[in-house]
């Protein structure tokens, strides 16, 4: 989803649930708008990546509200910005 995206670090840390699985399952198409300009980005989600994200969501027992990637301190609070590289490193090819 990252990849597809073409979203910053810091744009994808504050995705929330609600802006990729608003009814429980992942969306086509999502739009997200960025924190440094304000503009909406619309990208795509691939099968693969719809299908991952679901499984995460069951697994993760996210929902509405959440963050979609929390950090370490739990619910309420997007990932740290400064883990997003360890997350692309470590976290990326466990979600497919």
């Amino acid at each position: 989803m990252i990849i597809d995206s073409k979203l910053r670090g810091c744009d994808v840390v504050a995705i929330k649930v609600e802006d990729v699985a608003p009814n429980g399952y992942t969306m086509d198409r999502a739009t997200v708008r960025q924190k440094k300009t304000g503009r909406p980005v619309k990208f795509e989600l691939t099968d693969q990546t719809r299908q991952a994200v679901d499984d995460y969501l069951k697994a993760a027992g996210k929902k509405s509200g959440e963050f979609l990637f929390t950090g370490r301190r739990g619910f309420g609070r997007a990932k740290p910005r400064g883990s997003t590289h360890g997350f692309l490193q470590n976290g990326l090819p466990a979600l497919g």
